[in-house]
């Protein structure tokens, strides 16, 4: 049996003509292609990194989110924001890639999981000219210098 469609389906089944105990079975389907997520690529130490997860297109399901950093789990929230509509975030602690899990009904979503740069900008120095005093309309100079 391969359904097709998203939704509610009755199947009937039967051997020989007679039907099998407990037929007719009813389910729900779902199809785990039709959810997008936004991915972030880097986020900052300390900043909540957040992603959205639309599954409105698949059909009912429970989402689950898992965030890991060197093999540790990180706490983690999904708002609903409509329905089957999420609002993701984490808050990455330290510097270096998070991998980001994403499952409907326990299907990984398409694109889950990835990885997610975190980045300490704790270190990172503005340098260059006179920034008291800046000309409108003329180009001003200046560095960013990180400690890595």
């Amino acid at each position: 049996y391969t359904p097709r469609d998203i939704g509610a389906h009755t199947i009937k089944a039967s051997l020989a003509g007679m039907p099998i105990k407990g037929s007719p079975f009813h389910v729900r389907t779902f199809d785990p292609s039709q959810i997008r997520i936004t991915r972030v690529k880097q986020g900052i130490v300390g900043v909540p990194c957040k992603f959205s997860v639309d599954a409105s297109e698949a059909g009912d399901g429970t989402l689950e989110i898992s965030v890991s950093h060197n093999g540790q789990n990180i706490p983690n929230s999904a708002l609903i924001v409509g329905k089957n509509r999420y609002e993701c975030s984490f808050i990455g602690q330290q510097e270096g890639t998070y991998k980001v899990a994403v499952t409907y009904n326990d299907v990984y979503v398409q694109g889950s999981p990835f990885n997610v740069n975190i980045v300490d900008v704790g270190g990172i120095r503005l340098t260059g000219n006179n920034w008291n005093l800046v000309a409108c309309n003329k180009k001003a100079g200046f560095s960013l210098a990180s400690p890595h």
